[in-house]
């Protein structure tokens, strides 16, 4: 460690006061020791000088009369010097006339020390010469004196006199500095003492104050800056004394604080343990109350639903099938209530599980933007559909899903637009052999969407300004349940969207291709030539495009004039017309004059595509002469198959029924024929036993009945059956028991099919079911159409089903919230109910009608008088009858009436009963 780096301060202040001194000392010492032996050599060199000048001056008379005597006698005086070692002097010529030396002059160590020194000096004789001139008149004689060598002298004089000198004189220099750096070490350590002993002092008592002594003082009795240097400091450690007391008693305040705080959040951690167990239990309680209320009511349902689709098929007379349809009716209201209640509970608590089957892409659209077609028309809005023609068709995933996050976003777009248009696009991303993306977006002309509102925008029950809430209704639920839906799809959804300038949502998926070689195709429409007209631009782009895609040559104009004169040209080449008309060409009757002109030029069919729902505008286009008349967006096999059989030639009058749907005719399916297959069915309600049994020995099958689990393995294992329907819920042994003891014991090479019966759809007992060994599980109440096709799957063996999730299901959506999102009327499902029967469908629905105006007076009387119990009783008698009849919109308005009465919530009945009226006046004007 160097000095400057050292701790010790009395040792920086020795080192401080000492490296000048020596500095100083060493340097001066240095300065006068050269110098003192530099004079001392020049001394001893000029007294050889002046010795060896005195023996020349003395030699001068001698070497001249060459008398040694003289010589003898000047060199005794010169050899009488100590410090002469010989004398040498020699003549003109340089010839030795006298040699004089001590007893040193032979020692050669001498020599070699360099103790001898010589010094030669020449010997001159002093002279005068005399000029003579010529002319002694012209100069003067001059006398000169002139200096001549005559001889030389060599003095040696030995150095030991001088050295003894030089010795003595640094020795005393030496000492004389030793002494000056003792005095100034003396002064040094004095001065260090007294400037670190106070600053140690300090240094020690702030160490002390570090490890906490915090009582330490200093005395005070330096002076000048120290004494203020201890003076702060006792200051300072009172300070500090004063902080360290008022620290340490808020610092136990504090202590006493957060022990209570803790001792409060201990008890109310136990309370939160304690409410959360409470809430595990009351939820765990909450889905076995579902899944046993789902089973205590779906089991009578299923009865009930059943034995009157029985009896609907017996001879009954017109009062009887009345009663058995509102019964029906009413259980299918009923059965939508408890499903309703059971999907919200999944959906909240995220139970819900997305499936997996084949589907159609371009019906899935269609069909979920048909429902909502009336709506938009009622406001005057567009409502257009652009599915791209590269967009694959075929694809595999959870359609119920998609179409329900589609009717949510085009429900909001029409719900917040006023005028304008809707558009649904539908585009390619990117395809592979076995995937597809594709995305879709709804865009609409609406109010739009403040950006500070954006962000909270899908958040449940949030709508954003209670402005928005109060003008426009709604749960706020659909955005959100949208949003979740999406992203349970591996994707998400994205908002664009400015105040006042519409909204845009978009969504993508990612979905597997279903590739089926040899696939139908739907029939070309190869050469046919069609005139188009459409004053929509992006709707008569959207039928351009398909009718293309077709093989048809298609002709398109978008201004009246235009269609006109290219008609009246070329009537003769055109093999159909297609005409689309908007909300404003049917309100100003334009729609009616071009159709007309029309007819007057050309006697071609025409198909023509309204942008209104009202059948009364439907039956004055046919009257005028129109083949064919539907809502638009026109869904693309309603529009093909309309237009082959106008290409086919046959005539379509205008009083023909409306062909039925696909829909329709699934549910106007004949019994099949089952003779010869066994069937056992192990149900412990007997109720349900009949049903099934009734349905199946209708079909000629062989059934044997059992009540528990334990009672059918005993008939399993001792007879032959083709198909077991099984309940899971049973005495004694469940049906899940029941299949795996006989899955154990069932012999080598031989499946029975067992299908589970349930009306739980909360607990899993699904995937319960097929762990146990069971091959499909059905819910309760039975779809005999999913019946049916479980036992063809048996009579054709192919059993067990491969991918059980492909089984086709009859989907029914969920009625939107909003009462001006759905149809007047839904006839194929009032087929549905009253299982096919058109013409009781009819009777039913015109008797109804009948009586609409005089229920309406009845019920706004009850309203005025506010009876509020006699109208919601009356109220809920007109519902059944709606809801038999299959009339969505009026029915939602009567379930809000029925709400608004029982809880004679006044602003909501004003509002509902208006709402009433409206849809009244809908239905008497379709009518």
């Amino acid at each position: 460690m160097t000095w400057y780096s050292s701790p010790n301060i009395r040792t920086k202040v020795l080192c401080i006061g000492l490296a000048p001194a020596i500095l100083i000392s060493v340097t001066l010492g240095w300065y006068f020791i050269s110098t003192r032996l530099s004079d001392l050599e020049r001394s001893f060199h000029e007294q050889g000088v002046s010795i060896a000048q005195e023996l020349a001056a003395l030699s001068l008379y001698g070497i001249f009369t060459v008398n040694s005597d003289v010589l003898q006698a000047s060199a005794n005086k010169v050899m009488a010097k100590p410090e002469v070692v010989f004398v040498k002097i020699y003549g003109l010529h340089g010839d030795l006339l006298l040699h004089l030396s001590t007893a040193d002059s032979d020692d050669e160590s001498l020599q070699d020390e360099g103790l001898l020194a010589d010094f030669t000096e020449p010997v001159y004789a002093l002279t005068s010469t005399t000029r003579l001139f010529d002319f002694p008149d012209q100069g003067d004689v001059s006398n000169k004196a002139v200096n001549e060598q005559v001889g030389a002298v060599t003095v040696q004089l030995t150095r030991a006199g001088i050295w003894q000198q030089q010795f003595d004189m640094v020795r005393d220099s030496a000492a004389i500095m030793l002494f000056g750096l003792l005095i100034t070490l003396f002064i040094a350590l004095s001065m260090s003492r007294r400037f670190a002993m106070p600053v140690e002092r300090l240094t020690h008592a702030i160490k002390r104050l570090e490890q906490g002594d915090h009582g330490v003082q200093i005395d005070v009795i330096s002076e000048g800056e120290l004494r203020s240097l201890e003076e702060g400091f006792n200051a300072m450690a009172h300070r500090i004394r004063a902080g360290r007391y008022d620290l340490q008693r808020r610092v136990d305040q504090a202590t006493v604080d957060l022990v209570q705080t803790m001792e409060v959040m201990e008890i109310q951690n136990i309370k939160l343990d304690l409410a959360r167990k409470r809430a595990q239990e009351a939820n765990k309680s909450k889905s076995e109350f579902l899944a046993n209320m789902s089973h205590e009511i779906r089991t009578p349902m299923n009865a009930i639903i059943g034995f009157a689709n029985l009896l609907l098929k017996t001879d009954l007379d017109m009062t009887q099938q009345d009663y058995i349809q509102t019964v029906n009716k009413s259980a299918a209201s009923l059965m939508t209530i408890i499903n309703d209640i059971l999907d919200f509970s999944k959906l909240e608590a995220g139970h819900f599980t997305l499936e997996r089957t084949s589907f159609s892409l371009r019906e899935c659209f269609e069909d979920g933007i048909s429902l909502l077609a009336p709506t938009a028309h009622a406001k005057g809005l567009e409502l257009v559909v652009l599915i791209y023609s590269d967009v694959p068709d075929q694809l595999i995933g959870d359609a119920s899903r998609i179409r329900q996050i589609l009717i949510n976003l085009v429900s909001n777009a029409i719900k917040f637009t006023e005028s304008g248009e809707i558009i649904v696009r539908v585009m390619l991303e990117e395809v592979t052999e076995r995937q597809c993306t594709f995305s879709f977006s709804v865009s609409d002309t609406g109010i739009g969407i403040p950006k500070n509102l954006q962000p909270a925008l899908f958040d449940a029950f949030n709508q954003g300004e209670y402005s928005i809430l109060k003008t426009y209704g709604g749960t706020g639920l659909g955005l959100s349940i949208s949003k979740k839906l999406v992203e349970a799809m591996n994707s998400h959804i994205i908002l664009n969207s400015e105040e006042g300038e519409g909204a845009c949502f978009s969504v993508e998926l990612v979905l597997e291709r279903l590739i089926e070689p040899g696939g139908k195709q739907m029939p070309q429409l190869a050469g046919v030539r069609v005139l188009l007209f459409d004053t929509h631009k992006l709707s008569g782009l959207a039928t351009y495009h398909r009718l293309s895609s077709w093989g048809a040559e298609v002709e398109c104009c978008l201004q009246p004039g235009e269609f006109l004169s290219r008609l009246e040209m070329r009537a003769e080449d055109m093999d159909l017309l297609v005409l689309g008309f908007t909300g404003t060409d049917l309100k100003d009757g334009s729609a009616f004059e071009l159709i007309k002109a029309c007819r007057k030029v050309s006697k071609q069919a025409i198909f023509a595509m309204l942008s209104s729902s009202e059948q009364l505008l439907f039956d004055q286009c046919r009257a005028l002469g129109v083949a064919y008349c539907v809502t638009k967006p026109v869904p693309s096999v309603v529009m093909h198959r309309n237009l082959l059989r106008m290409l086919n030639i046959e005539q379509v009058s205008v009083d023909d029924p409306p062909p039925l749907t696909e829909f329709q005719q699934n549910q106007l399916m004949t019994v099949p024929d089952y003779k010869g297959l066994r069937f056992l069915i192990a149900d412990d309600n007997s109720v349900n036993q009949r049903l099934i049994s009734e349905l199946l020995k209708r079909a000629g099958g062989d059934v044997t009945a059992v009540d528990d689990g334990l009672q059918a393995l005993t008939q399993m294992m001792e007879n032959s059956f083709d198909l077991v329907l099984m309940d899971i819920h049973m005495p004694n042994m469940d049906g899940i028991d029941s299949t795996r003891k006989y899955r154990c014991a069932e012999p080598e090479g031989h499946h029975l099919p067992i299908v589970a019966l349930t009306a739980d759809v909360v607990g899993g007992s699904r995937e319960r079911a097929l762990k146990a060994g069971m091959d499909d599980c059905m819910s309760k109440p039975i779809d005999e159409p999913h019946l049916w096709w479980i036992i063809d799957n048996v009579k054709q063996g192919s059993w067990p089903v491969a991918d059980r999730r492909s089984v086709p299901r009859k989907e029914v959506l969920p009625p939107p919230s909003q009462e001006n999102l759905l149809p007047i009327r839904d006839r194929a499902q009032a087929l549905r109910i009253a299982g096919g029967n058109e013409a009781f469908v009819d009777d039913t629905y015109q008797a109804l009608l009948k009586e609409m105006p005089s229920q309406y007076a009845e019920i706004a009387k009850l309203h005025d008088v506010q009876a509020w119990t006699r109208m919601r009783d009356k109220v809920h008698h007109l519902r059944g009858s709606t809801s038999y009849c299959a009339m969505p919109a009026i029915d939602v308005v009567l379930k809000q009436l029925e709400h608004a009465a029982a809880n004679r919530d006044i602003p909501l009945l004003k509002r509902e009963m208006k709402h009433f009226a409206t849809e009244l006046r809908r239905l008497i004007g379709v009518s």
